[in-house]
């Protein structure tokens, strides 16, 4: 990669892969999901939203895959 053989030897920078950070799942935080998978799965979408908004304010991001 010329990027990366750039920033090595040119600007003599070393990339080292950053640790991954634990995310600890609570049980509350467990049933916020569990409860929004319910909502999206009665295509109630605004409790959905909510619940996301809710695990956002609490830290967590949710992403949904389609």
């Amino acid at each position: 990669c010329l990027v990366k053989n750039f920033i090595q030897q040119v600007l003599g920078l070393t990339l080292i892969p950053l640790p991954e950070k634990e995310i600890e799942i609570t049980p509350e935080i467990e049933q916020l999901i569990k409860e929004r998978e319910q909502a999206r799965t009665e295509k109630n979408w605004k409790k959905a939203d909510e619940l996301r908004e809710k695990l956002r304010s609490l830290g967590y991001e949710v992403q949904d895959k389609k």
